[in-house]
């Protein structure tokens, strides 16, 4: 007597191995999708303080001491200081705006740069 052997799967060993990829999916997803955003984020900080430290440099090179100048985007373009176009790693729109030098209420004497949206 000769048994015959199928190789493969049978129809409920294909459907658990679906369902179980489909739950693993299920789980993994939203978790990878809030890293990818808390990475934009970071991102977006990090563009920022590139904003505020080319300006500092800026007014070195500049001698710009004034409280309440105002140094564009692009003019920290055009003179190279950031590369351009700069994108919102969020929104992915064209950076636009101004830095502002302010004295620091925290630290008397000091100056701070802030980044202003137009």
């Amino acid at each position: 007597m000769v048994i015959i052997m199928k190789k493969g799967f049978t129809l409920i060993e294909m459907l658990a191995i679906i369902i179980i990829l489909g739950v693993l999916i299920a789980v993994a997803t939203p978790r990878f999708l809030d890293l990818l955003e808390g990475a934009r984020k970071e991102s977006r900080t990090k563009v920022y303080e590139m904003i505020q430290s080319a300006a500092r440099v800026y007014c070195g090179d500049y001698k710009i001491t004034a409280i309440d100048s105002e140094i564009t985007i692009s003019a920290l373009c055009e003179r190279e200081y950031l590369p351009c176009p700069l994108y919102d790693p969020l929104t992915d729109e064209e950076i636009t705006g101004f830095v502002k030098i302010e004295s620091d209420p925290d630290y008397p004497g000091t100056l701070r740069y802030i980044y202003y949206e137009e």
